[in-house]
């Protein structure tokens, strides 16, 4: 070989070298910073556990937990060395499982509700919809449900909560309130009408005792309108 091949394989493999301390290098940064993010996740992780949890009992799920779950990765990715799920247990005497597997719609929804509550304010969404959140609970639990969405709502600056629900006690902690309607009397439609003042009470008073409304229940719904600060 010439003096010149000779001298193109040396830069190559001096190039070669240092490519492969550059990766060693990157290697060990890449696990230190792995590292510390896991650390972090641990740490946040038990703490959302703990404050969901907790705020599960007022959501009528007194014997359910929620876990966010840590899982090693085989190696290193983008994201860190390590997947998240969240999961769920209806009662302390069954194991933890995937979240979307094993809640229901309503449980699902008091459960994001729940997280908000925990999380609203690393929340990026300017508006956030529950539906069904008051499935399967009676009128406490619909009043406890009602000012949590509150509290969401409050605590959101710049952000707003919609919630379709059937139960006065929620409805009664709103700002605002519209009424939806169908009429498939020719072709199927949908109205979203927006309430006064006046008939806001009105359509409370019905939630509370069907189409027959009295001055009694429209007393009662004026007092829990009022009540709920609103």
């Amino acid at each position: 070989k010439s003096a010149e091949e000779k001298l193109t394989q040396l830069k190559a493999s001096q190039d070669i070298a240092a490519l492969e301390k550059a990766v060693e290098v990157a290697d060990r940064e890449l696990e230190v910073a792995a590292k510390s993010l896991t650390k972090k996740r641990v740490a946040a992780a038990k703490k959302l556990n703990a404050a969901v949890t907790a705020g599960l009992p007022d959501l009528a799920m007194a014997n359910a937990a929620f876990a966010a779950q840590l899982s090693t990765l085989s190696s290193i990715e983008a994201t860190g060395a390590e997947s998240i799920e969240f999961a769920f247990r209806s009662h302390a005497s069954l194991p933890f499982a995937p979240l979307a597997k094993v809640a229901s719609g309503g449980e699902l929804a008091r459960l994001s509700l729940a997280i908000l509550v925990v999380c609203g304010d690393a929340a990026s969404v300017p508006t956030l919809v529950f539906d069904e959140v008051d499935v399967g609970v009676g009128g406490k639990v619909a009043a406890q449900v009602g000012r949590k969405l509150q509290t969401l709502a409050d605590e959101m600056l710049g952000r707003q909560v919609l919630c379709v629900t059937h139960m006065p006690q929620v409805a009664a902690h709103a700002d605002h309130h519209f009424t939806v309607s169908r009429d498939n009397s020719t072709s199927p439609t949908t109205s979203v009408n927006a309430l006064d003042k006046k008939a806001r009470v009105a359509e409370v008073a019905r939630m509370l005792g069907g189409h027959e409304v009295g001055s009694a229940t429209e007393k009662l719904a004026k007092e829990l309108i009022a009540s709920s600060g609103r």
